[in-house]
């Protein structure tokens, strides 16, 4: 049985999220730059934020923010649910870089990744995950 990856195709975003606009117009990306984007994009996504789907995203407010005391292993939790939003990317194959760092000052989780993907593997890439325990 062959498994069929089909390559992800999106409209480029810049480095905040917002649309990439050239001056000839929009642009469309795919390949390893699609899956880099849409890891991004689920990464980013909160859960219950997207109303056809509540299930969908992060699930920051139901396990990840909040009070230390409830969460004494966060470091685990930010881990596996970013490994989880990861491997559910459309493209991706593996994860062979995940490293996951608190910062005790801001509270902000700093999350470093490289997926493996169909295309080959992404750059590596760094985003701060917000405020944590």
């Amino acid at each position: 049985m062959a498994i069929l990856i089909t390559d992800p195709v999106d409209i480029e975003l810049d480095e905040n999220g917002d649309l990439k606009i050239y001056p000839d117009g929009l642009r469309f990306i795919s390949g390893i730059a699609g899956v880099a984007q849409a890891i991004r994009i689920a990464l980013g996504l909160y859960q219950g934020e997207w109303f056809l789907n509540m299930d969908a995203g992060m699930p920051y407010y139901q396990q990840i923010l909040g009070d230390p005391s409830k969460q004494p292993n966060i470091e685990q939790v930010i881990r596996a649910n970013v490994q989880a939003a990861i491997l559910a990317v459309q493209g991706v194959v593996s994860i062979p870089t995940l490293e996951v760092s608190i910062d005790p000052q801001t509270r902000a989780a700093l999350v470093t990744w490289v997926a493996r993907t169909a295309f080959g593997d992404t750059p590596e890439d760094t985003l701060a995950l917000g405020t944590v325990p």
